[in-house]
C-alpha cells in the first residue's frame, strides 16, 4: 500500500514521458469546435482533456462515491493546473491521455497528465500536473484524505514528473 509522501522509484518509457507501470490510459477524438483558425486544438481544450481523464482514471479505480462533490461534507479544489505544449493537435485527431499520480499529500492529490497522439500513445503533444486539494466545505480548510482514497490509488503513485 502507498503512504502518503511516499514516493517509489520511477522507471520512464521509451520516450522518458511516462512511468513505466502507469498503464491507465483515456481515449478520445479532437473535435470540429476545439480547433481555432489555425487548425489546431485551442490550448484551453488541453485542461478540459486532462480533467477529463482524471475523472476517468479515478472511476477506473472505483474512486467515483469517494470524489463527489460535498457527499460528505467536503470537496476537492484544483489548487494548481500547469500545462507544457510540446506538440500541436488538429481536428479529427485520435488522442490517449495518460494519468498517474506524481504525489500523494496528506491533503492533496498531484495528477500527472500526458496527452498523447493515438499512433503510438506514448510521445506527448503535451504534459500536465493539475493539483486537488481535499478541503472542509463549512471551513474551506484543507483535511485529510480519506483512507480509503488512498487504499484504492495504490500501484497508481509514481514519483514525480519527468524533466521535459
Amino acid at each position: 500500500m502507498s503512504e502518503i509522501g511516499k514516493k517509489p522509484p520511477t522507471v520512464w518509457n521509451s520516450t522518458g514521458f511516462i512511468p513505466e507501470g502507469a498503464d491507465f490510459r483515456h481515449r478520445l477524438r479532437t473535435r470540429f469546435f476545439e480547433v481555432d483558425q489555425h487548425g489546431q486544438v485551442h490550448n484551453a481544450y488541453y485542461l478540459v482533456y486532462a480533467e477529463q481523464a482524471i475523472t476517468e482514471f479515478l472511476k477506473a479505480r472505483r474512486c467515483g462515491d469517494l470524489i463527489a462533490p460535498g457527499a460528505d461534507g467536503c470537496i476537492y479544489v484544483i489548487a494548481r493546473t500547469a500545462v507544457d505544449y510540446l506538440a500541436p493537435l488538429g481536428f479529427d485527431t485520435d488522442v490517449a491521455i495518460a494519468v498517474w499520480i506524481s504525489r500523494l499529500g496528506r491533503s492533496s492529490l498531484t495528477f500527472s497528465v500526458a496527452i498523447c497522439r493515438d499512433d503510438d500513445g506514448e510521445t506527448p503533444a503535451a504534459k500536465a500536473e493539475i493539483v486537488w486539494v481535499y478541503k472542509d466545505s463549512a471551513t474551506g480548510k484543507s483535511t485529510a484524505l480519506k483512507p480509503a482514497l488512498i487504499e484504492r490509488l495504490d500501484g497508481a503513485v509514481f514519483a514525480g514528473a519527468p524533466d521535459r
